[in-house]
């Protein structure tokens, strides 16, 4: 038979002990993926968030002489906003709106002519035109990690 041993304790097991469940915040762990991704190792050139560097699209209504017109680009934080979003590139959305809007519409190159009460539909097409922005910028960080 075999001798009883003793195994002194220190603390208790658990599953759920801190030390093995560790966790880097996700925001960090986006940060530094993002990084890895974009600067391929190399130090990032300014250490400060650059606030500017996102813009923000807006389509405002106007209406005149009985007729609904809508304005799209850089959003001015004026009145008669009816959406507003970031955008990496506001100009660039426009474009993605002019392939959703009929050419009889346009006005100039960034004004339409719509029917009057409109703007659910407007709002959708600039709201799926912002999401389709983000979606290219998606793809081209899935590019440059596949081509790292």
């Amino acid at each position: 038979m075999e001798p009883e041993v003793t195994i002194l304790s220190i603390g208790t097991v658990t599953s759920n002990s801190s030390v093995n469940n560790q966790q880097v915040p996700f925001d960090q762990k986006f940060a530094e993926r993002m990084k890895q991704i974009l600067l391929d190792g190399a130090a990032p050139l300014n250490s400060t968030p650059d606030l500017d560097s996102i813009g923000r699209f807006a389509a405002k209504s106007i209406r005149r002489n009985g007729k609904q017109y809508y304005q799209f680009g850089k959003d001015t934080f004026e009145r008669d906003t009816i959406i507003s979003g970031p955008a990496f590139d506001p100009k660039s959305i426009v474009f993605l709106i002019k392939d959703r809007i009929a050419k009889e519409h346009w006005i100039n190159e960034n004004v339409i002519q719509f029917r009057n009460n409109s703007w659910p539909e407007i709002q959708t097409i600039v709201c799926d035109s912002i999401a389709e922005q983000d979606y290219q910028i998606y793809q081209f960080l899935g590019y440059l990690q596949s081509n790292q």
